[in-house]
């Protein structure tokens, strides 16, 4: 979950998901879970996280989703390859 300083979360559309949904993306073998996280972030929307903060993990569709609060300052520039908008 991106947060602003104005605690507005961040959502986006990626292709081939007609819903918005907060970012999101996989786990590379011997990866920590919170640099992928802000590894996403960047590859997704160029964004560099300042801080992030584990928040829990739930399962969903036979896969645990881990969630974290990230402070990103800046404006997030959507790879057009991975988001729609």
């Amino acid at each position: 979950m991106v947060v602003n300083k104005d605690n507005q979360i961040l959502v986006v559309k990626e292709k081939g998901n007609p819903r918005y949904s907060v970012p999101e993306g996989g786990i590379n073998r011997g990866e920590l879970k919170m640099s992928a996280a802000v590894r996403e972030l960047y590859e997704e929307l160029k964004v560099s996280a300042r801080r992030a903060e584990y928040l829990g993990r739930f399962e969903r569709q036979r896969a645990f989703q881990y969630v974290y609060k990230i402070e990103a300052p800046g404006s997030p520039r959507p790879d057009p390859k991975e988001i729609l908008d």
